[in-house]
């Protein structure tokens, strides 16, 4: 889902398995999704049992305060990213920016960084597919 909500809101992506045998339109393969299952079952049978018990330790208050300060920040996280993403596909067409904000997101987040963090980008148009080496 997140691939496709990439190609649809930045018409970009940001992995293409299409090199590899066995995947479904690009997006995964059957390797990945092997692995992501026993990462699953790690985390399951593993690692969450005893991060519940440390969870379980909270006050209540402050578990629901300190929960609702994590939705917080990642859903601000969320739009920032959103918005410098939308702000690099503008800036393609129309590299002047019209606020602060875009200011902001030029000056901090440039087309250089926002490659440099997601380095196998392309556009969704691209039909090139390359094997990352």
């Amino acid at each position: 889902m997140c691939s496709v909500f990439t190609e649809i809101v930045f018409d970009k992506v940001f992995w293409d398995y299409s090199y590899m045998p066995l995947n479904i339109g690009g997006r995964t393969n059957v390797l990945f999704m092997f692995f992501w299952g026993i990462l699953g079952l790690i985390w399951v049978k593993i690692a969450y049992p005893p991060l519940d018990a440390f969870i379980e330790k909270f006050p209540p208050v402050a578990a629901k305060v300190l929960t609702w300060l994590i939705i917080t920040l990642m859903t601000l996280n969320g739009l920032f990213t959103v918005m410098v993403m939308l702000r690099y596909n503008e800036r393609q067409t129309d590299p002047n920016p019209s606020n602060m904000l875009e200011e902001f997101i030029d000056k901090v987040y440039d087309d250089e960084f926002v490659e440099n963090r997601w380095q196998n980008m392309v556009s969704a148009e691209s039909e090139t597919v390359q094997e990352p080496s």
